[in-house]
């Protein structure tokens, strides 16, 4: 999915560098979802399962409403 991959590198551009490794391996687990699932959870059209909940995927979700 388009969309999805150009929110996903435009987020990894501009923080992947300043994460901290465990926020690293939740962002590896994360594109590791399926598109549209996880593309539904950043924008809000679906609830977020506890084990993706984080302060990245807050992070991520902040970034997608500032972009």
């Amino acid at each position: 999915m388009y969309e999805l991959d150009a929110l996903l590198g435009a987020f990894a551009e501009a923080r992947l560098h300043a994460l901290p490794g465990e926020d690293l391996e939740r962002f590896e687990e994360l594109l590791d979802v399926p598109d549209q699932e996880l593309f539904r959870w950043i924008t809000g059209g679906g609830p977020v399962p506890a084990a993706y909940r984080s302060s990245l995927f807050d992070a991520l979700i902040a970034f997608h409403r500032q972009t």
